[in-house]
């Protein structure tokens, strides 16, 4: 019993002074490393806020893309154009085009890979090396809101320090994307059953501001939704359709 007491105690003993020796390492680290740490840290938030400022900025520019092509974000042939703009077919020959909202999300997701890495600017940041990795984004379309995840692995490193972020993530309220996509929709439908014939009281009962106009043989549609918005302005669709 005595012998086991003794070992405990020695146990104890050591444990104390291992705590102790820990502390006196700890206590000796020099305070440059301590403000070399905090200021890497710093950065490196600087920089997630930097990217997440960045998905904002292209998330816009992807959902002005869609505006003005008709739910897409780069012109598909045929495609309707003039001297002054140009949109994509959602109805042509009898066919329509009108993208899914699958389509849509997809397209999204696509023009933020392309452009999201351009955007974010390390070069501010000369003293981390950085090793982005590849991004890849999704897009969901809900009923009031379109929101943007990104799962892009930016590795940053300075001297002894290191840290990753992957998860960036911007949202665009209020956004009726899926009521605009039915729209398109049944303007198309409207089309098919009535070639020949814009109407107008149709139009009336989308529940949004639908106006149009004769052009080069199309139909070009501006749906404008008062109850979508993006950089401060009603949020809008404009399309083209085409007999033959």
């Amino acid at each position: 019993m005595q012998k086991r007491a003794q070992l405990t105690t020695f146990i104890i003993t050591g444990l104390f002074v291992l705590l102790a020796v820990a502390l006196l390492l700890f206590a000796r680290k020099p305070a440059e490393e301590i403000a070399r740490q905090t200021e890497f840290l710093a950065a490196t938030t600087a920089v997630k806020a930097n990217i997440e400022s960045c998905l904002e900025i292209v998330g816009s520019d992807a959902l002005a893309a869609l505006a003005f092509l008709g739910g897409r974000t780069k012109l598909y042939p045929p495609y309707f154009s003039s001297e002054n703009f140009n949109t994509n077919y959602n109805y042509f020959g009898g066919v329509s085009k009108v993208p899914s909202v699958a389509e849509m999300e997809a397209e999204l997701g696509a023009f933020v890979d392309s452009n999201l890495a351009n955007c974010a600017d390390f070069s501010q940041f000369p003293a981390i090396n950085f090793e982005p990795g590849k991004v890849a984004a999704t897009a969901t379309i809900a009923k009031n809101s379109v929101v943007l995840r990104v799962d892009w692995p930016v590795l940053m490193r300075q001297a002894e320090f290191s840290k990753e972020y992957s998860e960036f993530a911007a949202k665009f309220s209020p956004m009726r994307l899926g009521l605009l996509q039915q729209s398109m929709k049944k303007i198309a439908a409207k089309t098919a059953s009535q070639p020949l014939f814009v109407d107008a009281l149709f139009l009336l009962e989308l529940g949004i501001n639908a106006t149009f106009t004769n052009y080069n043989n199309s139909v070009v549609y501006l749906l404008t939704d008062p109850g979508s918005m993006l950089r401060g302005k009603n949020y809008f669709m404009m399309f083209a359709t085409k007999i033959a």
